[in-house]
């Protein structure tokens, strides 16, 4: 029984130190470019689900009542062929819509629409998704999926959808860069 035991630990010991050689240091990643950025910059490590989390950069935060220091607009940077690069912008309408995130994608609320952002093949920011109203002259609302180039129809489910998405995101925290 005691070498039964032995084993069983051995094997959950093993299982722990392969699954945390997976995982990246983001704090190692993004070190360079943090040291690098001026010393009023806010940033934030975000989980998008791709190979490393994102970096997020902004100079400008508010507090959005729940304690978050939270901002409508940031830069992203990523690794693109093992060096880490700015990939692009995302700007919120609003204090009342800031910049949020999830597994899948970071948000952001537009002009009554959502848009959501993530890193394509080739390390690129690219929008995955751009759902918006808009009004004809009498106040009739239609819903339109398009990428600023076209649009086609959707439905207001489609938009109530996307509207649910970003309101179930995390509001992303940013924290003061750390002068070392």
């Amino acid at each position: 029984m005691k070498k039964i035991n032995t084993l069983a630990g051995i094997a959950v010991l093993a299982i722990l130190l392969l699954s945390a050689c997976g995982k990246k240091n983001p704090a190692k990643v993004y070190e360079d470019t943090i040291a690098a950025l001026p010393e009023d910059e806010y940033t934030a490590t975000v989980d998008i689900g791709l190979e490393y989390p994102v970096l997020l950069t902004t100079d400008e935060v508010y507090d959005d009542g729940s304690g978050d220091e939270a901002a409508i607009y940031c830069d992203v940077y990523y690794p693109v062929d093992k060096k880490v690069q700015k990939i692009g912008s995302v700007e919120s309408m609003g204090t009342a819509y800031p910049i949020a995130c999830s597994r899948d994608g970071i948000y952001s609320v537009l002009d009554g629409g959502v848009q959501k952002y993530t890193a394509d093949a080739s390390g690129k920011l690219a929008m995955t998704q751009n759902i918006y109203v808009s009004y004809d002259e009498q106040g009739n609302a239609a819903y339109f999926s398009g990428d600023g180039s076209s649009a086609q129809s959707v439905s207001a489910d489609v938009y109530d959808s996307a509207q649910d998405a970003y309101t179930k995101c995390t509001v992303v925290s940013f924290t003061q860069k750390q002068v070392k």
